[in-house]
This record gives structure tokens, C-alpha cells and sequence, in this order.
């Protein structure tokens, strides 16, 4: 009886894994967007850092053979310098005074002092240091010594730290600038526009490998997203079990969202990525008017609990989106953070109209490159969520406030 039902559920998996490949033709609309050659895809090397340093350091070196002198290098650090002063991190030269400077004595060294990226400039005097963290997590006291190893080798030169993500994640030591791939991708492609004319052939379709990278796995992609769950809507069983069996932690994803989907009185399940779920206490639902990240965009939740499972570790974030309505987002951050000890909730930066993150715990660690002990991992989620609960319990009393508002 046990052969025969594990037989008939094998034929059920290959029927769903036919059915897949056979009568889908939205997977041959997503193959086309996203299935076209890419040098970086095809010698093994989209998600290793290393690369991607190696890659950023030839483009952001003025000598190199890219013929575009300074252009790319300038793109990005008046982008950064933006970027410090919008999270209260004090610039040391402004974006409009580097725009106008004549850059000279430019070096861009990797694996400088274990440093991924720094770039140091003799004319104007200044040194920016960059941690690059694709998938991998930051070590104990990482960025701390970086600091210190810059202040020990420039002196009398007020340094800039960036720490470079995919999604821009805040880093664990103060006075690092947050800067995602999409923002690199956003400064990269102006430079490429405005510079199209002057692009040999081959560096034109180096630059543009790269960019379409980072466009499909680094930032989100509205069509893309959207044919991703049309095709899973319609192919969930057979890709549920590719997803088991290609992704040491997406099996662990999948259980967590259907662990928060089988608790509706507790939790509200958002949307599901490939290592990620986005979620909210029930209460939390009807706890404020529907607000907008951006302007005729669709109503969303203005703060998230993300579970996001990297390589090494579980980790908790919970992140508050950016409003149309400024003053309205100000507040909220400003009654949640009033206390850390009230909700557990901190931010050490200036509040900026920019995504803030006001929680950031590990769960557990995870093994690399194999399963993770499911079963012990979600006995760790469930005991740090009704922790959350617990701690965040008076969130939608001290927060009443705003209901009074409709307007987002």
C-alpha cells in the first residue's frame, strides 16, 4: 500500500513536470525576456562577488580600456555622495563640487586590506571604500576595521564607506552609505545613454551584458513578477518541486509562507520571492489607511516584515516604505522609534523620505549549500514571531492616531 501511494504520487509530480514544459506558453514568453545570452551568465559568474568587484573596478577606472575616461567613476560617486547626504551620513565633498572637479592621481585598487573596492583620488582629496556583499553576509566586525584601516592609511582625508547590495541593505556598523545594485544600474544606464556615441562596439555590448544582469536579478521587474506568478499560479505543483530540488533554502521559504498562510488570524502573507516572504500581523491590516509608495502606483501596507533566507543565515527585517505624503511617514517613524525599548524599534540615521529599515534580527544560521533542518528553522521562526507579537502588541493603539487621515 505505502509502494503504490509513493508510485502514484511520482506519476502525479512527472504529469505536473510535463504539463510544465509541454502546455506553457508563458514560459516561453519568460525564456525570451529573460533567456537571451549573457556573458556573465555564461562563464558562471552573475552572483560571485569577486567578479562583480573585478568588473566595477575596470569600469570605474579612468585609464582603462574602456576609452570613457572618468565618465562612469564620476556617474557613481556624485550618485553616492547623494545618496550619504539623503541618510544623514555627511558628504565630504558635494555632488556639485566633484560634478565641476577635475578628477587627478585616480587609483582604484581591489582587495585593498581585504577591502573590496577603494577608489582614492589625489585631486580633489578623497577616498571612498566599498564592501560589496552579493549574497554573502558581512563577518563580525567587518566594517568596523575597514574604518579603522582607512583612517590609519589617509590621514587628514575624510573617507566615505559604501556598502553595496542588492537590495541596499543597511549595514550593521554606522557610517556606511546604503547603495543597491539598482541604484548602480540607474547611474550606470544615464552614463551609458548620454555617452552612446562614444561606446566602441564591444565595450557597448560588454555594458549592456552587464546591465541586463543586474536589471533581471538584482531589481524588481513589475512584467517580470507578474508572468513569474501567472506561470506559477497555473504550474504551482511541478514548480514547487523544482523549487525543492534546484534551491537549498527554497523549501524552507516555501514553508514559511504557508506556515503564515495556515495562521490567517495571525498573519497576512503578502507576496513570496525565491528567498524571501513579505508578511504583516493581521492586526497590523486594517491598522492604517492604505498608503502609496510612489505616485499612481497601487495602495500598499506602509510597513513589512520580511523573512529573508541568504545564504548563511535567517534574518527578520522589518521595512518602512516611502509615502507620498512625507509628513504622514515622519510621524509614523517618529511614535514607532520613540522608544527602543517600546517596540524594539531603531534607526541610528537621519529619517529620509528613502525605504527605512527599523528592524534587522537573526533568526538562525544556515548551513551553505545544503538543506537547512527544516523542522528545527521554523521552530526558531515561530518562537521569534510570537515574540514579535508580543513585543509589538500596542502598535495599533499607539499608532490610532493616524487613522483619523483617509488621505495617503
Amino acid at each position: 500500500m505505502i509502494e503504490g501511494s509513493a508510485l502514484a504520487m511520482n506519476e502525479t509530480e512527472v504529469q505536473a513536470l510535463e504539463r510544465f514544459v509541454a502546455e506553457n506558453d508563458d514560459l516561453l514568453a519568460l525564456e525570451e525576456q529573460i533567456g537571451k545570452f549573457n556573458i556573465f551568465d555564461a562563464l558562471g559568474i552573475a552572483r560571485v562577488e569577486i567578479r562583480h568587484s573585478n568588473y566595477l573596478a575596470w569600469l570605474l577606472t579612468p585609464g582603462e580600456s574602456h576609452g570613457q575616461g572618468d565618465q562612469y567613476l564620476r556617474a557613481v560617486l556624485i550618485d553616492v555622495l547623494r545618496k550619504a547626504r539623503q541618510q544623514g551620513i555627511p558628504p565630504p565633498i558635494s555632488p556639485v563640487e566633484l560634478d565641476g572637479a577635475d578628477l587627478q592621481g585616480v587609483e582604484v585598487r581591489r582587495e585593498w586590506r581585504y577591502i573590496d573596492l577603494l577608489i582614492s583620488c589625489k585631486k580633489p582629496s578623497i577616498v571612498f571604500a566599498v564592501e560589496n556583499k552579493v549574497d554573502s553576509g558581512e563577518r563580525e566586525g567587518q566594517l568596523k576595521g575597514y574604518k579603522e584601516t582607512v583612517a590609519k592609511d589617509f590621514p587628514g582625508v575624510i573617507p566615505l564607506f559604501l556598502f553595496l547590495t542588492p537590495e541596499g541593505e543597511e549595514a550593521s556598523y554606522p557610517g556606511w552609505v546604503s547603495y543597491s545594485y539598482a541604484d548602480l544600474y540607474q547611474a550606470l544606464t544615464r552614463t551609458r545613454k548620454s555617452n552612446a556615441g562614444s561606446l566602441g562596439g564591444d565595450v557597448s555590448v560588454f555594458l549592456d551584458h552587464y546591465l541586463s544582469l543586474i536589471g533581471n536579478r538584482f531589481m524588481e521587474n513589475p512584467d517580470l513578477d507578474k508572468l513569474c506568478l501567472q506561470i506559477y499560479a497555473n504550474h504551482r505543483q511541478a514548480l514547487d518541486l523544482i523549487w525543492e530540488r534546484v534551491t537549498p533554502s527554497s523549501e524552507l521559504v516555501g514553508r514559511i509562507r504557508d506556515w503564515i498562510e495556515q495562521r490567517p488570524t495571525q498573519w497576512y502573507h503578502i507576496k513570496t520571492k525565491q528567498k524571501e516572504v513579505r508578511f504583516i500581523p493581521a492586526s497590523w491590516d486594517k491598522m492604517l489607511p492604505p498608503i502609496y509608495n510612489l505616485p499612481k502606483s497601487k495602495p500598499e501596507h506602509w510597513m513589512t516584515l520580511r523573512l529573508y533566507a541568504g545564504n548563511t543565515s535567517l534574518r527578520l527585517f522589518v521595512d518602512v516604505c516611502p509615502t507620498t505624503n512625507s509628513t504622514r511617514c515622519r510621524e509614523m517613524l517618529e511614535r514607532i522609534l520613540k522608544s527602543e525599548n517600546e517596540f524594539g524599534f531603531s534607526y541610528k540615521k537621519k529619517l529620509t523620505e528613502d525605504w527605512t529599515r527599523v528592524l534587522s534580527e537573526k533568526v538562525c544560521e544556515l548551513p551553505e549549500d545544503e538543506e537547512p533542518d527544516i523542522e528545527a528553522v521554523m521552530a526558531r521562526v515561530e518562537k521569534q514571531l510570537g515574540q514579535f507579537l508580543e513585543k509589538t502588541a500596542g502598535l495599533p493603539a499607539a499608532l490610532a492616531f493616524l487613522k483619523a487621515s483617509q488621505s495617503p
